[in-house]
């Protein structure tokens, strides 16, 4: 859209709308009165001062107030972020198996920090359980359900993890890892020979 009018005649631009600051001869005070090419006075705008913009072709955009919820929506609310929460470690148990079998058997420097806290985390979430779910305390029928969920999520990441422990040889599960505390069995018979 421009701002400028062709006369036809010739290549020259003329403003499409221009200024009168002449004197009105119907009012006592003097008046700046925006007119367009046709001399027709411009609307006025909401704050009174003339517009050459028509207000017809602006669309009225309505304020919009944000809305208060309801106590019943601001507790749906709440329970589906709480459920959200329970949730939100179910996402790491595929990439905790990933890094896991990416690190291999062996036990070396490398493998260790990654072990560590594959199995410290859970542990330590399970512990912090009440402290993250305090602020659902008042969803009264959920809040030990979505406890529940969150304790069995982290519970699978840690078997994951011991899993992977076991496969390395560092969990004693085997009967040669209890061998030094297996009594010795006394012989009933002895037998012995010689040579003539």
């Amino acid at each position: 859209m421009t701002n400028f009018k062709n006369n036809g005649e010739s290549n020259t631009y003329n403003r499409k709308w221009t200024l009168d600051i002449s004197e009105s001869s119907s009012s006592t005070s003097q008046q700046q009165h925006l007119k367009d090419k046709n001399n027709l006075p411009l609307p006025l705008t909401s704050g009174g001062s003339e517009s050459p913009i028509s207000t017809s072709s602006q669309p009225q955009v309505a304020s919009q107030q944000p809305q208060q919820l309801s106590a019943k929506q601001q507790m749906d609310l709440k329970v589906k972020k709480g459920w959200e929460l329970a949730k939100s470690p179910a996402k790491n148990i595929f990439m905790t198996g990933f890094f896991l079998w990416m690190i291999g058997n062996g036990i070396n420097i490398f493998t260790m920090p990654v072990i560590i806290y594959a199995v410290i985390n859970p542990v330590k979430a399970i512990f912090q359980t009440n402290t993250m779910f305090s602020r659902f305390n008042d969803c009264k029928g959920d809040i030990i359900q979505m406890k529940l969920t969150f304790v069995v999520i982290q519970l699978v990441l840690l078997s994951v993890t011991l899993y992977k422990c076991s496969s390395m040889g560092l969990l004693p599960i085997t009967p040669s890892d209890w061998i030094s505390s297996l009594p010795i069995k006394k012989a009933i018979e002895y037998s012995s020979g010689s040579n003539l």
